[in-house]
């Protein structure tokens, strides 16, 4: 009997197919014969493939959600004596690409589950492929809320805050901070729902959207985004761009005199991506969402702080947050189930609560209907240079102005247009 590879089972590819490559993967297409059965009993070891941007626009986010799993796989094979071996992918930000390099990783290095993509495109679609294969996979950094809404697939689970969970954090302080808005948003799935769910949410907060302007990913140069921004009158460039990106056209609104006319702000704050502007270019940033605040430094959350500086002479931030709680939060799925086949793994995150263990200070679980972290969601605003703290490897920035539940800002079942 014909079958198509699109649809080969995972375990079933790993027990015919061996080695093969993705190329041999798409090969096995026209194949007689019904393969066999992988053995997905948890053992003492469990393989987790970390399919990342290491390359390009992304490339430091990949990076620091990799630093961040590593050390929860320090924490978890202290706790249960498990080995956690892993295998890094280059997704370079393209979503074909992360699809093969997710392939590879299963026919070739045998990995037993992923997280990964921070690109919301290529999340959705190796997040589409490992649910149509049977491999549990979180997309760990994604916030288009397509992710969770209608590209969400059966064994994909999303780590980190949608767009709308952070436009509706941020919105009444932006709204407070300017009250006419032009927002410049990358043009693929994570930009455009992110200028949807930020229009609407200012729009609510009684602050108008005077223009939308689309910049595509990886551009250098944003003079013709910046003069349509200054020729629309309004009061405030939203940034809606990630990584290198909102480096780039944060140092260009800088560099074109645009902040001695106007405010900013943005819908995803990730530190890092700002301290190449120094105190006195952050301090003029304004107010931003983000998914995880570093300035909040009790706990387990500072002891995490501290790690990351120790360990990678880096201040933590939002990325590392994703990868230590996707990783810890796959792994404990498996052992909970003693098996690494994705059905058992959904069985034990769908609906579970996990407040005692994550980072954040209130409640988290995966949500049933359409896999979305329930978490708390903040918004923060640039200090003033003299306030922040710059010293010991340790850099605060930034200053709490809201914090939302999970509960308070998520869209319902019903709104996300999930279908599981």
């Amino acid at each position: 009997m014909a079958w198509d590879a699109d649809d080969v089972r995972r375990r079933d590819v790993l027990k015919t197919s061996g080695a093969l490559s993705a190329a041999g993967l798409t090969g096995l297409a026209g194949c007689a014969g019904t393969p066999g059965e992988q053995d997905t009993e948890l053992g003492d070891e469990i393989h987790i493939g970390l399919v990342e941007p290491l390359s390009g626009v992304y490339a430091n986010l990949g990076q620091a959600e990799i630093e961040g799993a590593q050390l929860a796989i320090q924490d978890l094979e202290e706790e249960f004596d498990i080995t956690i071996e892993t295998t890094e992918a280059d997704t370079e930000a393209d979503p074909d690409t992360g699809v093969r390099r997710i392939e590879e990783l299963v026919t070739q290095d045998g990995i037993d589950a992923a997280f990964g993509g921070v690109s919301s495109s290529v999340a959705i679609a190796m997040g589409q492929w490992a649910s149509r294969n049977d491999l549990a996979y979180i997309a760990s950094g994604s916030h288009s809320d397509a992710t969770t809404g209608g590209d969400c697939g059966q064994y994909m689970w999303r780590t980190a805050s949608s767009n709308t969970m952070l436009a509706r954090t941020a919105g009444a302080a932006m709204a407070d901070h300017a009250d006419s808005w032009t927002l410049v948003y990358a043009d693929y799935t994570w930009g455009q729902t992110a200028r949807d769910a930020v229009s609407e949410v200012l729009q609510n907060e009684g602050a108008e959207v005077v223009d939308t302007i689309s910049v595509p990913l990886g551009a250098g140069d944003y003079s013709s985004a910046l003069n349509r921004v200054q020729n629309s009158g309004a009061e405030a460039m939203g940034n809606i761009t990630a990584g290198a990106d909102t480096t780039r056209l944060c140092q260009q609104y800088l560099d074109s005199g645009l902040a001695s006319e106007m405010k900013t702000g943005g819908v995803l704050l990730e530190d890092e991506v700002m301290w190449s502007l120094g105190p006195e270019g952050v301090a003029q940033m304004g107010v931003w969402a983000t998914v995880w605040n570093p300035a909040y430094q009790e706990g387990q959350m500072g002891d995490f702080v501290e790690r990351i500086r120790n360990e990678y002479q880096k201040t933590a931030y939002s990325r590392h947050y994703l990868g230590y709680t996707s990783m810890d939060q796959l792994v404990r799925a498996a052992i909970r189930a003693e098996s690494t086949a994705a059905a058992d793994i959904a069985g034990e995150l769908n609906g579970h609560d996990y407040s005692d263990v994550g980072l954040l200070d209130g409640t988290q679980a995966w949500r049933e209907c359409d896999h979305q972290n329930e978490k708390p969601t903040y918004a923060v605003q640039a200090k003033s240079a003299d306030d922040m703290v710059d010293e010991d490897g340790e850099r605060i920035w930034f200053e709490q102005v809201a914090k939302r539940s999970g509960e308070e800002v998520m869209r319902s079942c019903d709104e996300t247009g999930c279908d599981l």
